[in-house]
């Protein structure tokens, strides 16, 4: 160990900070091969990367299917509002602040109760709501 002038110990991992480098698996380490960031969650698939844009394209599909011919077109408009003005916010901040997988299905699920809604109005939703 190094001493200071007053001969106070100063710790090598105070001294050095290692660089991070990007490894030849494509993940970033440190000079000791330890990895830079956080390790991917469990369960981390491709399938898990995907699956927003999964939902976001069937929840398109049905939200354009629900507007085909609703019984009140003001009331569809009012009832899918939410989701004409979430899914851009959804988008805007899925790099910096992600959400897990369970919360997008729940907002999906969401979603859709909103379309059935605007599609029949609740009052006349035939399967009994």
């Amino acid at each position: 160990m190094a001493h200071r002038e007053g001969g106070c110990p100063r710790s090598e991992s105070v001294d050095h900070v290692p660089p991070i480098a990007l490894s030849a698996d494509g993940e970033h380490r440190d000079e000791y091969g330890f990895r830079g960031g956080p390790s991917p969650p469990p369960g981390d698939s491709d399938l898990n990367r995907r699956e927003p844009m999964i939902l976001f394209a069937a929840g398109t599909l049905l939200l354009i299917l629900s507007g085909l011919h609703p019984h009140d077109r003001f009331t569809w408009v009012l009832e899918v509002a939410p989701i004409l003005l979430g899914v851009p916010i959804l988008f805007a901040t899925y790099r910096h602040f992600p959400l897990t997988p369970l919360a997008y299905r729940l907002i999906f699920f969401h979603s859709l109760i909103l379309m059935l809604g605007g599609q029949y109005t609740y009052a006349r939703v035939p399967l009994g709501f």
